[in-house]
């Protein structure tokens, strides 16, 4: 039975392990999206400040 046992661990072991690392790629891709958009809204505001309109 310890055969057995020690199999379905490594079964688990290697599905979490698996899904771990989607789950850190899925966040690592979030983090870049954010970092993206602060960088756009950055330069944004430095451009607005840069180049104000009529109305401003």
């Amino acid at each position: 039975m310890s055969g057995y046992n020690l199999k379905v661990e490594q079964l688990l072991q290697d599905y979490i392990t698996e899904n771990l690392h989607e789950f850190q790629k899925e966040i690592e891709h979030e983090i870049k999206l954010i970092t993206y958009d602060y960088q756009i809204e950055a330069i944004k505001q430095e451009f607005h400040r840069q180049n104000p309109t009529e109305y401003q």
